[in-house]
């Protein structure tokens, strides 16, 4: 099964949504599938690229036999409502036009939270490539997503899924 995970936050930045993103993808990988992630370049929390990175609109690395997709978003400190908000905005276009031409069709398009862009960048992809989608969210309750054939999973749920990555839809 190929599986795109879309979120602002991955691996090597150091929060809940990169570990638990990076966790779940590693066990997919392991169980066989191909998980592919869309993300912006590691600037969280202080809004600096991270050693090791050049910046620039796309670059895509392989991480624990997972396919990274980083495009570029609008970087600023983790402080400031505006700023902070103009780069989760810039996150939505970015995905879909620049990382979205360098993936393969997904099977499922998960959306991370905590920011929603991540998530509708998954719903519009999962819609345009005709696949199922998932939010993933951290919370102990799951809430039925508003958008038409779209679900909200618990990360726990999608953590304990055994064999195929489907059986948690």
């Amino acid at each position: 099964m190929n599986i795109a995970i879309y979120t602002h936050y991955y691996t090597p930045e150091v929060s809940a949504p990169s570990s638990r993103l990076n966790d779940l993808a590693r066990h997919w990988v392991g169980l066989g599938h191909r998980v592919q992630v869309v993300t912006c370049f590691p600037n969280h929390p202080a809004g600096k690229l991270f050693p090791g990175y050049r910046g620039g609109l796309y670059q895509r690395e392989r991480l624990d036999g997972i396919d990274v997709h980083r495009h570029w978003t609008y970087r600023t400190p983790n402080r400031g409502v505006v700023r902070k908000s103009l780069g989760h905005l810039s996150y939505l276009p970015s995905a879909l036009l620049i990382s979205n031409s360098h993936i393969e069709r997904p099977d499922v398009a998960i959306g991370s939270s905590p920011t929603f862009l991540a998530a509708e960048a998954a719903a519009r992809a999962g819609q345009h490539e005709n696949a199922d989608r998932v939010v993933e969210t951290n919370g102990a309750e799951c809430v039925e997503d508003l958008r038409a054939h779209s679900w909200c999973v618990c990360a726990e749920a999608l953590r304990t899924v055994d064999g195929d990555a489907g059986d948690a839809l």
